[in-house]
């Protein structure tokens, strides 16, 4: 048995994010992105519409001439668990809520769907599981993974199949920020990252355990009136069964393939961390609700940036 043998299982559904103001980025986008890595060896596991499941097939069967992928057609995402959509439906639509967040543009302040669809992520998982489309270790990996170039720039470097000898008695999650002790209200507040969303790792029964741990606290958080994507969720439970799980450093967004395997990749260098910082700050101010809390907490990164140089 290969020990280091990797699923991968993905998921794509529209949300109509051309008509978001400021973070616009149409679905043929999303498929490009998916093209970019989508030669990758490994087995896969992808869910999706009816209409996207056609491209996904032709670019994995016809393209890549990978006979090792299984495509799902969900005709209503909505209801892979309604209890979950509602309880977050339901806390988008206070303004209190929304405007709690730094940046009530960003659509983890005021978008459902999108909470909604990037905590499913474990719900794939387990699901694939439980009906026997994957099995050992499996990876989730975000179908719109590198943003068709954001990190790695070479497509053809994903003629590979990705491999690594992972924990088998732990969830994998990578971070990409430390971890610290505020309070998960105070993390919303925020908006900060710790762990990277797009991609966890672990063996089949323990995706089970994660989805049961995810939906308890997609619920607790909305208890309070409060919802927010993957990252802040995966974070409660992480805090909740920390003996589940094992904690991985990710140098950049979207590192963790080339950290851990054996493949080598040409990837976009960053050539001044100041400027990066900056750049990011001028993109973003405008949303900011409260400037002086926004300039003081990047003042402090830009700080944290030169200590480290």
């Amino acid at each position: 048995m290969d020990t280091e043998k990797i699923t991968i299982v993905t998921a794509f559904f529209p949300l109509k994010r051309e008509n978001w103001k400021n973070f616009e980025r149409p679905n043929n986008k999303y498929l490009e992105y998916f093209e970019f890595w989508a030669r990758i060896k490994n087995d896969m596991v992808i869910y999706t519409d009816l209409e996207t499941s056609k491209y996904v097939e032709n670019i994995r069967k016809e393209k890549y001439h990978r006979d090792n992928t299984k495509v799902i057609v969900i005709d209503d995402w909505k209801k892979i668990d309604e209890e979950c959509y509602e309880k977050i439906k339901n806390t988008t639509k206070s303004n209190l809520a929304i405007n709690f967040k730094m940046n009530p543009t960003f659509p983890e302040a005021w978008n459902a769907d999108y909470n909604y669809l990037t905590n499913m992520k474990s719900w794939f998982v387990q699901d694939a599981v439980n009906k026997n489309l994957a099995s050992g270790m499996i990876a989730w990996i975000d179908f719109g993974f590198n943003h068709g170039g954001e990190y790695y720039i070479n497509s053809e470097e994903f003629d590979f199949e990705w491999k690594y000898n992972f924990k088998e008695d732990k969830i994998t999650l990578f971070t990409i920020n430390d971890l610290d002790d505020l309070p998960i209200f105070e993390i919303c507040r925020r908006m900060n990252s710790y762990i990277q969303g797009g991609i966890m790792v672990a063996k089949d029964y323990l995706w089970i355990d994660l989805w049961k741990l995810i939906k308890k606290n997609i619920l607790a958080l909305a208890s309070v009136g409060l919802s927010d994507d993957d990252q802040t969720i995966t974070l409660m439970a992480y805090r909740e069964a920390k003996e589940k799980f094992t904690l991985l450093k990710s140098e950049r967004w979207c590192s963790v393939i080339k950290q851990y395997g054996n493949q080598k990749f040409s990837i976009r260098e960053i050539k001044n961390k100041k400027f990066k910082i900056l750049r990011k700050i001028k993109r973003k101010i405008k949303h900011r609700k409260n400037l002086r809390q926004y300039l003081k907490f990047w003042y402090k990164s830009l700080k944290n940036e030169e200590m480290k140089g």
